[in-house]
């Protein structure tokens, strides 16, 4: 365990694990919207993804984990996906991201080419297997676009999370930092 153990037990680490589940469906809801342009259809499906990869790095070591998971059954509620689907999705990306690790000052273009070369592939793996489980056909050519999409609306998200930690959590604080 890191050196840095101490504020994962914070007071506000709590706090920043209930902020990450409520980011997270915040952009499940938005994520239900789509974009027509001509006979290209897009969604934003993707976007709750970004808040997963995106967990705040100080967040509670054992709440995080249950609230990705109860997060993602309630993002296959709102998209109407099977259930469990997401929580599945979500547990595998935050395992294999491992949000505690990252450096302390994070740019949005240090976490946009991470979500890209890393978050990107783990995600198209994790959703051909998971289609291929349930047994329905995958179409390349939306996933890549809903992918391409996501990482469009990146920067937007980013920031937004951003400042909704500015909001929440105190500068001067030492959680400040992740």
């Amino acid at each position: 365990m890191s050196s840095n153990y101490g504020l994962y037990n914070h007071p506000e680490s709590k706090l920043l694990a209930f902020m990450g589940v409520l980011f997270l469906l915040t952009l499940a809801v938005i994520s239900t919207l789509s974009l027509k342009i001509y006979t290209l259809n897009i969604s934003a499906i993707w976007m709750p993804y970004i808040a997963v990869f995106l967990w705040p790095r100080w967040s509670d070591f054992w709440l995080s984990p249950v609230l990705i998971m109860l997060g993602g059954l309630l993002v296959d509620l709102i998209n109407g996906q099977y259930l469990g689907l997401s929580s599945i999705l979500f547990l595998v990306l935050y395992i294999l991201l491992r949000p505690r690790e990252r450096e302390d000052r994070f740019s949005m273009w240090q976490a946009l080419i991470e979500y890209i070369m890393f978050a990107g592939p783990i995600l198209l793996a994790v959703m051909l297997i998971s289609s291929a489980l349930i047994g329905q056909a995958v179409s390349w050519k939306s996933l890549v676009l809903q992918f391409a999409f996501s990482a469009v609306i990146f920067p937007a998200v980013f920031y937004l999370r951003q400042f909704l930690r500015k909001i929440v959590i105190d500068p001067q604080d030492s959680l400040y930092k992740g």
